[in-house]
């Protein structure tokens, strides 16, 4: 395992260096506002700033709207070109601050009611993406990856219970959870 990171650091780092004599889209226009829709993505559907501290390097921060209400995160990404259309790897963070209080679940197999909470949840998130970015500011670009929570988010709201796994615990699981990481944005960059 620790041989394929130091491949892979190796790899960034020669990128960087044989890019390093020539400027880029992303070095002249460094910020960049963009409208964001996904799933597991940093803003879901809202609002996303970045900037770019040379070429290759980007700071993401996103802020919007989720299943769980407002969201928000930040992601480091590093662009592999320094041309105006390049791939990127990114890792962030996503934070989901609200608690959704006393939510009945109904498993009609068994007849039975639980009640949950869905409390804050925090995730990593590492992505694949790529990105057009153009000469006159015009940014668009879409990612795919894998959010991973990184602490469970579901109680059962008395904590004299136990959560009872049904099918729909599962679904609530699935929505409220790790999974897949997928965005896509359009915007300007100044």
């Amino acid at each position: 395992m620790m041989k394929i990171w130091t491949i892979i650091m190796a790899m960034i780092f020669v990128s960087t260096v044989i890019n390093a004599q020539s400027t880029s889209i992303r070095g002249n226009r460094k910020n960049s506002l963009t409208l964001e829709g996904g799933w597991n993505s940093l803003a879901g559907t809202g609002v996303n700033y970045m900037y770019s501290f040379n070429s290759n390097f980007a700071l993401d921060f996103g802020a919007g709207i989720g299943l769980q209400g407002v969201k928000g995160g930040i992601r480091a990404q590093y662009y592999f070109l320094k041309k105006d259309f390049s791939p990127y790897m990114g890792l962030g963070y996503i934070i989901n601050p609200l608690t959704i209080p006393d939510l009945d679940l109904i498993d009609e197999m068994s007849q039975t009611i639980q009640r949950i909470n869905i409390l804050p949840a925090h995730f990593t998130q590492i992505v694949l993406g790529l990105e057009y970015r153009s000469k006159g500011g015009f940014v668009i670009g879409s990612n795919l990856g894998y959010a991973r929570l990184l602490k469970n988010n579901i109680e059962p709201s008395d904590p004299r219970d136990e959560l009872i796994e049904n099918p729909t615990l599962q679904a609530i699981k699935i929505l409220y959870g790790s999974g897949l990481a997928v965005s896509f944005n359009i915007g300007y960059a100044f």
